[in-house]
């Protein structure tokens, strides 16, 4: 047993502001209220309660703009302290359950509650998420009629019990359209798989590989053996293994370039940066150790001298004398030296050349500078001969070869001028060095020489550096003839043609993504063609099913019309109303007129209410026979009406046509209807009373008001206008079971003519035409004139409590 509605309460949401609650427990409740008086804010609490939205809302989102909706799910009266909810009380026969909706400051789904405990959805009561049942709202019902196709197939999917199935369709035509937006993995594959076969495709000695290439299935593996076979039969030899398949390629190719010119002779690749440093780093040394030199010279000079002056202090004082030698007499005694004497002051003169021994030093620093300068004659760059010369021409052009080898020619004149200045500076040094080793006595000149030595190492490490940068500028200029050959080499058949095996080679793994990529391409549609098969023929199946059933609502609706519903026309996307009309098929949106529409919309929404997964046993029915004739509102409530009823579904009817209510009512007096109407909206929002006791509800205002001041009198008076005619209409109702839908919103004017069939004496019809002039003499315009007395009102007052007591009798009698 599913669901039904035994309670609402409602605060401050839409029209409602004071909290508001309506008993819904009977088989049939009909609520009454004219437009603009509440009925749509009752059906939006009850959908948004179940699904945490409102169809309206959604719809006038998506047609409109969502900023014209915000703040309208809280009434803005209500207290902005207070909680906004709706709730709902459910009972399936064995257990009741409290539904609240709490509307939270998105005036999204809001704070959903099932029995005081917050929930994500209803599904744990078996309620979907997804707005499908329980609700028949005329906005609902044209949108079936008048929505596109496409729209139409999800509305239909989804309330006939499609809509699992459809979503899982949809998900995967999504998915497939997905995938075939490829990953950039994939697009940047796909790309060098391309060009590597139209570049495999250029070489006719490569056709059996393109056939490999070109298969959807190849695999990386493949690819490496058809590539290695084919490096096999072109150039012979056992085929090469995956490892060293690139190199023997890259090896054939400079095999290729080697041929054309060697570019290998000149020295370009090789690595002479080491001997450089080498010769660099000894000249750096010599230039330290000369400063060494210096310095270590004068302190052994001012050494000797202060041993020097403390010896002649004491021979001072051995009256010794400090002699000149070729006199021999010491000039302090005047005494002659013994030569022995003078050979050893002689000694002690001299010994600061025994100490330092920079002759010694001298020859050692010649060898270093031969030395480096030999390492650096080393580095002489080879030479271009004229046979290389005319050979490069001939590869490069006139013009291109002629233009590289003037560039080269002027960088060897470079790299000669350096090694010239290089040569000379080494000389120089040498010679000076020489001159210095020559020398066998200390005294001040080597400072000179040895300053004057410091200044010439400098210069030939800047010549050594000239050198360098010379041959670099020469080794550019080879690399630049060696990349020009290999470019016009590379351009050869041959060449482009192992230079394509080798971008197939390295491609490998592209291939095989993009074949891989493939196959499950293959399979996804596959899988959605399958699909698309089964559920237009599963579709199909439902859909004459259901188009049978809808039929018979449709007839009960129209019985024996020549328009027809035919059936529901279905294709992968989209669902087609088929009428017939004459025997003719047609489109019915575009040939039924409003009040079949109206019906067929009505139809099917009837037919979901017999869905087997449909988790509720009531249905709300908003304002249902817009656009009806009589005959057609009479064919709903005694005919669709009361297959719901009697189908054991409990029905909440909403209209605005009092008539319809009350026909209502009295039809199914069997089942016991509870009848409520809103007797006034006020700013708290709807003023709900039961219909049976709205007369006893104007009769109180009506006593309330008149007892007050000249306003509040006027308002008896119009209460008293609007109780006589309610009361004309329900004593015809209670007389004839139906009120002509002419009457339902007529005046007096209209309804005069009804008093001679309502069963009332003769007396009593004129007692009642008789109040009607009182309240039409009221001064509703001219607020200058002062209303009837209160006595005056009390007698036509407690006249028409009379008559209700006399002849209207209580509905469940």
């Amino acid at each position: 047993m599913g669901y039904r509605l035994t309670a609402i309460e409602v605060a401050g949401f839409r029209g409602f502001n004071a909290p508001t609650s309506i008993s819904l427990a009977d088989t049939l409740v009909i609520l009454y209220a004219p437009n603009g008086h509440g009925k749509s804010s009752v059906c939006e609490a009850i959908e948004w309660a179940i699904y945490g939205s409102t169809s309206r809302r959604a719809r006038g989102e998506a047609a409109i703009q969502r900023r014209e909706f915000d703040n309208s799910l809280r009434n803005r009266l209500y207290p902005i302290d207070r909680d906004a909810y709706v709730s709902l009380v459910l009972s399936d026969g064995s257990r009741t359950v409290e539904v609240r909706r709490v509307v939270t400051p998105d005036e999204g789904m809001g704070k959903l509650f099932v029995d005081g405990s917050q929930a994500e959805n209803l599904e744990a009561l078996g309620i979907p998420s997804e707005p499908q049942y329980a609700l028949i709202l005329q906005h609902a019902i044209r949108d079936f009629i008048f929505a596109k196709p496409a729209d139409r197939f999800s509305l239909v999917s989804a309330q006939l019990g499609m809509g699992a199935f459809t979503r899982f369709q949809n998900a995967l035509q999504n998915a497939s359209r997905a995938f075939k937006t490829k990953p950039s993995d994939v697009v940047d594959a796909t790309a060098l798989v391309s060009e590597a076969i139209q570049r495999a495709a250029s070489h006719p000695a490569l056709g059996p590989l393109v056939q490999v290439l070109r298969k959807e299935d190849v695999t990386a593996e493949e690819i490496r053996r058809a590539v290695a076979s084919t490096f096999e039969s072109l150039y012979g030899g056992p085929p090469p293994s995956n490892e060293d398949l690139p190199a023997a390629i890259a090896s054939e190719v400079q095999r290729l370039v080697a041929r054309a010119f060697d570019a290998t002779k000149l020295g370009i690749d090789h690595d002479v940066n080491a001997a450089f440093d080498s010769t660099a780093r000894q000249l750096r040394a010599l230039a330290e150790d000369s400063a060494n030199r210096r310095h270590e010279l004068a302190r052994e000079l001012t050494s000797v001298a202060a041993e020097q002056d403390g010896e002649l202090v004491e021979l001072a004082k051995r009256s010794l004398a400090v002699i000149d030698p070729k006199s021999a007499v010491c000039p302090v005694c005047g005494q002659q030296l013994s030569p022995d004497h003078v050979e050893t002051i002689r000694r002690r003169s001299t010994k600061i050349i025994v100490r330092l021994d920079i002759g010694h030093y001298f020859s050692q620093a010649i060898l270093s500078v031969r030395s480096a300068s030999q390492t650096a004659l080393l580095l002489r760059p080879p030479l271009l001969g004229q046979d290389d010369r005319e050979r490069l021409t001939t590869i490069l052009g006139e013009s291109t070869g002629k233009e590289l080898l003037t560039v080269c020619d002027r960088a060897v004149a470079a790299v000669d001028d350096a090694f010239r200045d290089f040569g000379e500076s080494v000389q120089g040094l040498d010679a000076r060095l020489g001159s210095l080793g020559s020398k066998a006595l200390v005294t001040g000149e080597p400072f000179k020489d040895l300053a004057l030595l410091a200044v010439d190492l400098v210069t030939v490490q800047q010549h050594l550096s000239r050198i360098k940068a010379a041959r670099e500028a020469l080794m550019k200029t080879y690399a630049r003839l060696r990349d020009s050959v290999r470019g016009r080499v590379a351009t050869s058949s041959e060449v482009a043609q192992l230079e394509a095996l080798s971008v197939i080679l390295q491609r490998a793994e592209a291939f095989d993504l993009v074949a891989r990529y493939r196959s499950v391409e293959r399979q996804v549609e596959e899988t959605v063609r399958l699909v698309q098969a089964f559920g237009r023929r599963k579709r199909t199946e439902v859909l004459d099913a259901r188009s049978a059933e809808l039929g018979e609502w449709y007839s009960i609706l129209n019985p024996a019309s020549d328009v027809k519903f035919k059936k529901m026309g279905a294709s992968a996307t989209q669902i087609s109303l088929l009428g017939e009309v004459f025997g003719v098929e047609v489109n019915v949106s575009s040939i039924f007129s409003e009040a079949q529409l109206n019906c067929l919309g009505l139809s099917f929404h009837g037919l979901t209410t017999q869905a087997p997964d449909n988790p509720f046993d009531f249905v709300v029915i908003d304002d249902p026979v817009q656009s009806m004739d009589q005959q057609h509102i009479e064919h709903f409530t005694d005919g669709y009406l009361r297959r719901l009823v009697e189908g054991g579904k409990q029905v909440v009817l909403l209209t605005h046509m009092q008539a319809l209510a009350m026909s209502v009512g009295i039809l199914f007096r069997h089942v016991g209807p509870y009848l409520l109407e809103v007797a006034q909206y006020t700013r708290d929002g709807p003023q709900i009373v039961e219909t049976e006791a709205i007369l006893d509800r104007w009769l109180m205002d009506i006593g309330f008001y008149l007892r007050g001041d000249s306003e509040r009198r006027r308002q008896a008076g119009a209460i008293l206008r609007k109780f006589l005619e309610r009361f004309v209409k329900e004593l015809y109702l209670q007389r004839h079971g139906v009120l002509p839908k002419k009457y339902e919103g007529a005046s007096w004017n209209v309804l005069k003519k009804l008093v001679h069939d309502c069963g009332l004496d003769l007396k009593d019809e004129g007692r009642l035409f008789q109040t009607y002039a009182f309240c039409a003499n009221f001064p509703h315009d001219d607020l200058t004139k002062e209303p009837p007395t209160p006595t005056e009102i009390e007698s036509h007052h407690m006249r028409l409590k009379r008559l209700k007591e006399q002849y209207l009798r209580k509905k469940h009698q």
